[in-house]
């Protein structure tokens, strides 16, 4: 259990069963956006294959 002032880590965590529509529509937006505006070469319009080449998807 996490102390006072701390809190669990859950980066680079795999969460059992999690697939796309576990996550939220506007994060996936958000994330989109800012990819496009770093890699404006990518025009990445599938937003599993946007958020594996961003790096945040581990299985898939």
């Amino acid at each position: 259990m996490a102390g006072v002032g701390s809190y669990d880590d859950w980066t680079g965590n795999v969460i059992p069963d999690a697939d796309m529509r576990s996550l939220d529509p506007e994060a996936v937006a958000a994330a989109s956006a800012v990819y496009s505006l770093s890699h404006p070469e990518d025009d990445v319009r599938d937003p599993a294959v946007l958020l594996s080449k961003a790096g945040f998807l581990k299985r898939g």
